[in-house]
């Protein structure tokens, strides 16, 4: 049992390791792929996002030009440049509108939240600095509007430094909150980090231009002389916007570049950056030769537009590819939630399929497939586990039951009827025993049941004695009604025994006999039958030793002809000299062999032993003498047994033409077509066959006249009664008119007085064996027996 129970906790440790590796994997690609969809469509806000603050701050940083054009020379600027200034304003502030509401929104998405480059804390801390910068520079810009509108300002390098640095501030604060909420995608498989790097490199270059593009626009305007600290101001911000552009094409020399974005690089270099850089040279140089610069402001803001412009196409077109590669990421993705959303509802029924297997193979494992009940091995873990509840509190009751005519039944009737009434049974047992009783079928007709009781309970035989009331009413199978019996041993925990295994036991015995007190009764366990149990066992491994040390002796009682008056066969009938307890019956013995299931070997030893002193009395002269061997079930159940007869009968060299095998009705009637088949097999070794104690079983006239057989022996329990009971003396009468229609012989067994051999041989019965004629003598006996049954004339003498 505990080898089963690791073989099936191996399995069921199997299945559940594959049936969560199924569920693992397909969840795992499941999730994988809505992470993948759900980061792609954040990464889609993003970047809007994104451009909204590279919007915001190309607004401002035109605004910043603008405002620098106005502080440099409020006298020659015209009421277009405040115009514009003013509605670039406008824009920026309602663009920063747009971002701070896009930007609440992601923040209440924690998987949103988790992915941006700063933290939570730190974002908001980069807001309020936006903010509070933006409020100033509102402040700011209303009190140079309305200083410029009443032509109040004059050229102050303070106010204009103060503003410029109050704009850079804010698009530096800008930017980074642009980087802030920069989201960083779990799944970079197409990997988008260099575009993002690319977008950064870009507003720094821009930023650069713009910087750099103010402070000449200033100079042009103004027309002052650029004394050393301008020009050092100006090479400053060159190196700047230098080393931006080589961070810049810096992209283009990456092997996953992508190719718009490398050919509109190369055509801001060509059209527009190598232009910017030849015409800040001219300015720069003229204002150090001549003092000012041949370039008017409109053609250097000609040169500004066209810069912005570049610049914007190519953030555009970077912002596009971003966006291109997350709707492919995020379709993508959805395709593979699809797919994956099948393949983990195919893992979940696919899991749950495994689940019920297991069930069923546990459920298999564990219980009876005909009744649902429990089987052995988990009756014996129930019986374990109510021990242990009631640790000897609480008296636990275990009865053995037993069917009584079930195998009667299930031979006649057919399996079909048998398994029905088994089912039936079972309904029965557990609607009688309560719910909180466990009722188990051991295997075959035989059935266990646990019960908890109280100390106060009545009498648990007459409890047990119900039980029998209830299966003895009748059952009915389809069409048929029947009854059966049952036999029922009670043990109770803690009395009888301290353990499961001697609890059963102790029902086990107890159940032994009620059937050895005639079935369909109650026996508790007690010392008394303890006692006997121990006898029984003590019988057993005798039994054992007799047959391996050739303790069996054989003697032979004569069958006597009617017509001849002579001795024409004998039966031989099996004794047991036990070394210590003297001659054992086989009334006493038989029967603990045949359960035990020794009643086969010795049945061949018999056989054996007969034919070897058949071959002994052949020599002796009496070659007419046929010896008939009683065959048990268990030897005939052996699918070699014609093959045993035959070579028994060669090894001793006797003629089977005088051996004789008696078979009981009960054998014939388990499957007629094999004892048919063997029936003839053995008629073909012309050995002769009988049917013992016919008419005390259940045998069918229509299956008696297909039967190979020779005689009919007449049952002792008929011919003791003749005398007495009429009925007994028709059935007696009966069977030999029955066994003269089909040709057969008939042996009158147990004759004893004159009066029953008067009665049989008025019946004209065939042969007479008992004790009238003589009783079972030794093989050296038996030529003086025979000598003085033949020297009688009838009605003879009787034996003493």
């Amino acid at each position: 049992m505990i080898y089963f129970s690791t073989i099936k906790g191996s399995l069921v440790a199997i299945s559940m390791t594959a049936m969560s590796l199924i569920l693992w994997l397909s969840g795992s690609f499941w999730y994988d792929a809505y992470v993948q969809r759900l980061d792609a469509a954040q990464l889609l806000q993003s970047v809007e996002t994104e451009d909204l603050l590279f919007d915001v701050s190309r607004s401002l940083a035109e605004e910043r030009s603008l405002m620098h054009l106005v502080l440099s020379d409020p006298e020659s600027i015209h009421d277009s440049h405040i115009q514009k200034a003013n509605t670039q304003r406008q824009i920026s502030t309602f663009q920063f509108g747009q971002i701070l509401s896009k930007i609440a929104t992601a923040m209440k998405t924690p998987s949103h939240v988790r992915r941006m480059t700063f933290k939570p804390d730190a974002i908001h801390e980069t807001l309020d600095q936006v903010q509070k910068l933006s409020i100033r520079l509102d402040r700011q810009y209303e009190q140079a509007i309305e200083q410029t509108a009443l032509s109040a300002i004059t050229h102050d390098e303070r106010i204009q430094d103060s503003i410029f640095a109050s704009y850079t501030a804010l698009i530096n604060e800008t930017q980074v909150l642009r980087r802030a909420v920069n989201f960083i995608p779990r799944h970079n498989e197409l990997d988008i980090s260099h575009l993002q790097i690319l977008r950064v490199a870009t507003w720094q270059f821009s930023e650069a231009i713009a910087k750099e593009s103010s402070l000449l626009s200033g100079v042009i305007v103004s027309e002052n002389s650029l004394d050393s600290r301008d020009l050092q101001k100006l090479e400053s911000l060159h190196y700047e916007t230098l080393g931006v552009w080589k961070t810049l094409k810096r992209y283009t020399e990456k092997r996953s570049a992508d190719p718009g974005l490398t050919a509109a690089i190369a055509e801001i270099e060509l059209r527009y950056f190598t232009e910017f850089v030849k015409l800040r040279r001219k300015i720069v140089d003229d204002f150090r030769r001549d003092g000012k610069s041949a370039m008017t402001l409109d053609q250097w803001q000609l040169v500004l537009t066209r810069s912005t412009t570049e610049l914007e196409n190519l953030d555009r077109l970077n912002s596009e590819v971003i966006k291109h590669i997350a709707v492919d990421v995020e379709a993508h993705g959805v395709r593979r939630l699809i797919i994956d959303s099948v393949v983990l509802s195919v893992g979940l029924i696919i899991g749950l399929a495994i689940i019920g297997i297991i069930r069923r193979v546990q459920h298999q494992a564990t219980h009876d497939a005909l009744t649902g009940l429990p089987g052995r091995i988990l009756f014996e873990d129930l019986l374990q586990h109510a021990l242990s509840e009631s640790s000897g509190v609480t008296p636990v009751v275990l009865l053995f039951a037993d069917l009584d005519g079930f195998k009667h039944i299930n031979d006649t009737l057919g399996h079909s009827v048998g398994d029905a009434l088994l089912v039936q049974v079972a309904g029965r047992l557990k609607a009688f025993s309560g719910d909180g009783a466990i009722v188990a079928r051991l295997g075959g007709d035989e059935f266990a049941i646990i019960k908890r009781v109280d100390r106060e309970e009545q009498d648990i035989a007459e409890c047990a004695n119900r039980l029998i009331l209830e299966i003895s009413r009748e059952f009915q199978v389809e069409d048929i009604h029947t009854s059966i019996g049952i036999s029922v041993g009670v043990s109770v925990y803690p009395k009888d025994a301290s353990s499961a295994n001697d609890l059963k036991k102790c029902a086990d015995i107890a159940m032994y006999h009620a059937k050895a007190d005639g079935k369909n009764c109650v026996r508790s366990f007690d010392h008394e039958i303890a006692t006997i149990y121990k006898h029984r066992v003590k019988l057993e491994a005798d039994l054992k030793k007799a047959i391996d040390e050739r303790q069996f002796s054989l003697v032979y009682q004569p069958q006597v002809g009617q017509i001849s008056q002579h001795v024409e066969g004998v039966e031989a009938l099996i004794r047991w000299q036990h070394p210590e307890r003297g001659m054992i019956s086989p009334v006493e013995f038989i029967p603990v062999a045949e359960d035990a299931g020794l009643l086969g070997l010795i049945g061949d030893w018999v056989l054996d032993e007969a034919c070897r002193q058949m071959a002994v009395w052949q020599r002796d002269g009496l070659s007419h003498i046929r010896v008939a061997v009683n065959v048990s079930a268990q030897q005939f159940a052996n699918a070699n047994f014609v093959e045993l007869v035959q070579s028994i009968c060669h090894d001793h060299g006797v003629n089977p033409v005088n051996l004789e095998l008696e078979v009981t009705e009960s054998v014939v009637m388990k499957d007629i077509n094999r004892v048919i088949d063997t029936f003839n097999r053995l008629r073909d070794l012309q050995i002769q066959i009988a049917i013992d104690d016919f008419g005390t079983g259940y045998s069918s006239l229509s299956y008696l006249q297909d039967l190979p057989v020779d005689t009919l022996k007449i049952d002792r329990s008929f011919i003791s009664r003749l005398d007495k009971e009429k009925s007994d003396k028709s059935v007696a009468h009966a069977i030999v008119l029955l066994a003269k229609s089909f040709g057969l012989k008939t042996v009158a067994e147990g004759v004893e007085t004159e009066e029953q051999l008067d009665i049989v041989r008025e019946f004209e019965c065939d042969y007479v064996q008992g004790y009238y004629y003589s009783k079972p003598v030794s093989p050296n006996e038996l030529s003086g027996c025979v000598q003085d049954i033949a020297s009688l004339h009838p009605p003879g003498r009787r034996a003493a």
